[in-house]
């Protein structure tokens, strides 16, 4: 019927029913079926599809404007879905039917066996996982088993954060390790010190490093700290045991590891063992002494407390701990006997033999007398031969300030004989700190003569004072008490235990009188005082007063008075 010229025409004859086996097959579930352009179905309907040549399914179909499309109907309280394709060739429609209500039953049927799968899969994972997780799980049960304390007992072991508690038992482990490494090195410090490790070269940096402490350094020095507190013994001892833990917080807290070796407590002592790494050995001094006047501004100022520290030689090898440590202690107690609250090294004391040699300890004693006699002129010149003969027999500067320091050393031991403090005498200067600022012969000689020398003199001078006063008060009191005795300059002197003819010089310069002429006016002043109030006879109290005779009395009287006694008691006897 296309072709230009046909030539002839077939025709075939099918049924309905053989058409739609053909479009359906065995589906039972979705039906095909074309409908032509009178809406006649092509097919036969079945019972189920028979709602196709119903009214209420045509017109919804064609409600549909475009040519492809799907939309649901519900017939006969069945939802029903329907696809259809317009042809535009011969305006048949292709329709594919499918019940709601049989898809829902397929999809329900494919879930419960979907789950029922995952069901039996999980099972099976269980199972597996519990075997392989029982297998894995074991060595830390046993870990777990071995670190839970006695005291935990069951109840730790069935504990269901078993590694959170085998955490918190290696953290504690941890801890007491740290500290127990702490105590021992703090152990192996004190051994150093005191000389109970004995240390071969050949292992000594092997004992170091198993500790955690370094070996990098240079050289080393011991710092010996002391608080200085004063008070009685009991207080004192119990206030230092503070202070010294005190401080060496303090100490491990300013100064980084690196600089230094755990510090310590030892007898009455805080020991701190100083790294150095400058390989310049002539640094160490003024690195020592910046790091001890560091360390004794922060106890003052975080503490309120004045400390002495002693400094040891640098020493290369650990097993001159000992050495240094002593060296330390010995530079400390050496100079804490004259002044407190210094900074001293073991270099700053030690003379050697040709030092003490050359001190001229007599010209020296001339200088201690005169100070004690406070005697200007005689200081003066002692003091310029003293330091002269010092400057003709040192051979070099550092010879020089010590000979001044062990001066210095005698000259603070006057002012302990005084019984009074550095402190209070200089104030809070550290006179052998001070001596070891100058660079210069003649500024350290200045410092003596103008600082250190007169606050001394003028103490003696007013102990002299005083020791003066009390020899002419006690001469007064003894002649007040004993006037009528027979007493001379010697027996005063006998009782206040000093030379008469000291006694004779600080009375005649205290009272503008001689001994004599003192005695002799209070004795007339008392011989007046009988002739004006009493009746005694001439004779009896010349005798009283021990007078050889009335005539030696009158005598006496006359050349005082101008008179004589009987004229006297005649003009003012009451």
């Amino acid at each position: 019927m296309l072709a230009n010229k046909p030539e002839g025409l077939i025709r075939i004859s099918i049924s309905k029913r053989e058409i739609n086996k053909l479009i359906n097959g065995d589906n039972d579930i979705e039906n095909f079926f074309i409908m032509d352009g009178n809406d006649q179905l092509i097919s036969e309907p079945t019972h189920r599809n028979q709602f196709l040549t119903s009214e209420k399914f045509i017109q919804e179909l064609n409600s549909k404007k475009s040519d492809n499309g799907y939309f649901m109907i519900k017939m006969d309280e069945e939802n029903i879905g329907v696809n259809y394709s317009k042809s535009s060739y011969n305006e048949w429609t292709y329709l594919s039917i499918v019940p709601i209500g049989t898809i829902t039953k397929d999809s329900r049927d494919i879930g419960w066996y979907t789950a029922f799968v995952c069901i039996v899969m999980i099972i099976i994972l269980i199972i597996v996982a519990s075997l392989f997780s029982k297998y894995f799980y074991h060595p830390i049960r046993l870990i777990y088993q071995s670190v839970a304390t006695s005291v935990e007992g069951k109840k730790a072991l069935n504990s269901k954060d078993e590694f959170k508690s085998i955490q918190s038992k290696i953290d504690q482990f941890q801890y007491q390790i740290d500290n127990q490494t702490k105590h021992l090195r703090e152990f192996f410090i004190i051994g150093l010190c005191m000389g109970q490790i004995k240390i071969e070269k050949i292992n000594e940096m092997e004992m170091v490093q198993n500790l955690n402490l370094d070996t990098d350094w240079e050289a080393l020095s011991v710092l010996v700290i002391q608080p200085n507190v004063l008070g009685s013994l009991s207080t004192k001892n119990g206030e230092c045991e503070l202070f010294l833990h005190s401080i060496n917080t303090l100490v491990s807290e300013s100064l980084s590891e690196e600089l230094r070796y755990p510090p310590i407590i030892l007898d009455e002592y805080q020991v701190t063992i100083i790294q150095m790494y400058d390989k310049n050995r002539d640094n160490d001094r003024e690195y020592l002494y910046g790091l001890a006047e560091e360390l004794k501004r922060l106890v003052l100022e975080y503490l309120n407390l004045s400390i002495s520290i002693g400094i040891s030689r640098p020493f290369t090898r650990l097993a001159n701990t000992e050495l240094a440590y002593n060296e330390a202690t010995k530079a400390l107690k050496y100079h804490q006997r004259l002044e407190s609250g210094m900074i001293v090294s073991i270099d700053d004391i030690v003379l050697d033999d040709s030092v003490k040699n050359i001190f001229p300890k007599q010209i020296y004693q001339e200088l201690i007398q005169s100070i004690k006699e406070v005697q200007p002129d005689d200081i003066e010149e002692s003091i310029s031969k003293l330091m002269t003969e010092i400057r003709k027999n040192c051979r070099s500067f550092l010879q020089y300030q010590n000979i001044l320091m062990q001066l210095l050393s005698k000259l603070l031991e006057l002012v302990q004989e005084l019984g009074i403090s550095s402190e209070k005498l200089f104030g809070e200067k550290v006179l052998f700190e001070e001596i070891l600022k100058f660079k210069d012969i003649d500024e350290i000689e200045c410092w003596i003569t103008k600082t250190v020398l007169p606050p001394i003199i003028e103490k003696y001078a007013d102990k002299q004072k005083d020791t003066q006063s009390n020899i002419t008060e006690s001469v007064i009191s003894i002649i007040e008490k004993e006037f009528y005795s027979d007493l001379t300059l010697d027996i005063i002197a006998s009782k206040i235990n000093f030379h008469p003819s000291y006694i004779s010089r600080v009375f005649k310069k205290e009272t503008g009188y001689s001994f004599s002429e003192y005695l002799l006016d209070y004795r007339i002043k008392k011989m007046k005082k009988m002739l004006r109030e009493t009746n005694l006879k001439i004779a009896e109290i010349a005798e009283i007063f021990h007078f050889n005779s009335s005539a030696a009395f009158i005598r006496s009287f006359r050349k005082v008075e101008g008179i004589t006694p009987g004229q006297y008691r005649k003009k003012y006897h009451l």
